[in-house]
């Protein structure tokens, strides 16, 4: 079974992604807040969006701010709002974020919360823990009756150091951490099919994934996640012009990671022998665009080692008739 949100580009049929959907909309439909946490390119932005839509049963109001943007100076107001005369310069009132989503009821999302002002810790507390806020210069709290969503490219145990243990503890209960593409492989063709449906939506075009290609997909580890994913494709479905399949020659040269940044990730991560290998063998395989003797060359192995690998690795197909068969 495959579940696919249209409007925020997200397909959860693996297992791990699921467990994390159902966790997702259990919390919206209490209105719980929610802390997210995930690399790169896992889909922050669009959970979030999700959680809007399960939380409100609509698209609109969405509020995104990015503590990163927020100057200590001014991260305040902009997140709380002021009244007439909160400081010179103040001729009227001006709500904040928390103003607008409480209002209208709904979401605020907060990403980048790793960046937040120190500033901030004491009344985003107030406002988890008691749902209220006050606004610069106004005598009273204000009740907050929106969403709430924060987020963190950073683990929960990397928050942890950061945050103070207020703020920590006042959202540590409310965690989602979104798994990588690598840790979700079920997801990787039905996101690729329905990233492929807009694609052909938008260049009038109707195309479909080469099986060496699909098979490709299925076994890159995607360090960019999601947006990689997307990205790659994008780029593919260009390249091919008006060809009607996708294939492994299309992504010659895109995407590539160079061999000193795959050595840097093998060190930091601490890779196998094994894991090593296959990563390698993979980007020399999309580099040379499937093309066995090329692979062979660029490696410095034989046909016959490159047929080997490409069976150990799910990339051979049966119209294979052995190390250099159905090469063009």
């Amino acid at each position: 079974m495959t579940t696919a949100y249209r409007w925020t580009g997200l397909v959860f049929k693996d297992p791990t992604a699921r467990k994390t959907l159902e966790r997702l909309t259990a919390f919206a439909r209490f209105g719980s807040p929610l802390l997210l946490t995930g690399e790169a390119g896992t889909g922050k932005r669009e959970t979030a969006r999700l959680y809007h839509r399960f939380r409100w049963e609509r698209d609109d109001g969405f509020v995104h701010l990015s503590a990163g943007n927020l100057s200590a100076d001014l991260a305040y107001t902009e997140l709380f709002g002021y009244r007439k005369g909160a400081f010179s310069g103040a001729d009227s009132d001006r709500p904040g974020a928390a103003d607008r989503t409480s209002e209208s009821g709904s979401t605020l999302y907060l990403s980048s919360l790793e960046l937040l002002p120190s500033s901030l810790f004491t009344p985003l507390v107030e406002l988890i823990e008691s749902h209220r806020f006050q606004p610069l210069g106004d005598e009273r709290s204000k009740e907050y009756r929106g969403g709430l969503v924060l987020s963190s490219p950073l683990s929960l145990e990397s928050l942890k150091e950061l945050l103070p243990p207020s703020l920590f503890y006042a959202l540590n209960a409310y965690h989602i951490p979104l798994p990588p593409l690598r840790e979700r492989p079920k997801d990787i063709l039905p996101l690729a099919k329905f990233f492929l449906k807009e694609l052909n939506r938008r260049g009038g075009i109707k195309k479909d994934l080469d099986p060496e290609m699909a098979t490709f997909l299925q076994a890159y580890t995607f360090p960019g996640n999601l947006r990689e994913l997307r990205n790659l494709l994008e780029s593919a479905y260009i390249s091919g012009q008006e060809e009607s399949l996708l294939r492994l020659a299309h992504l010659s040269g895109v995407g590539s990671t160079p061999p000193s940044q795959l050595l840097k990730e093998a060190m930091e991560e601490r890779w196998t022998y094994e894991e090593l290998e296959k990563r390698y063998f993979l980007e020399v395989y999309k580099r040379e665009g499937g093309r066995r003797k090329r692979i062979a060359s660029s490696l410095g192995i034989t046909a016959r080692s490159v047929y080997n690998l490409l069976l150990k690795y799910g990339l051979a197909h049966g119209k294979d008739q052995g190390p250099l068969g159905g090469e063009k």
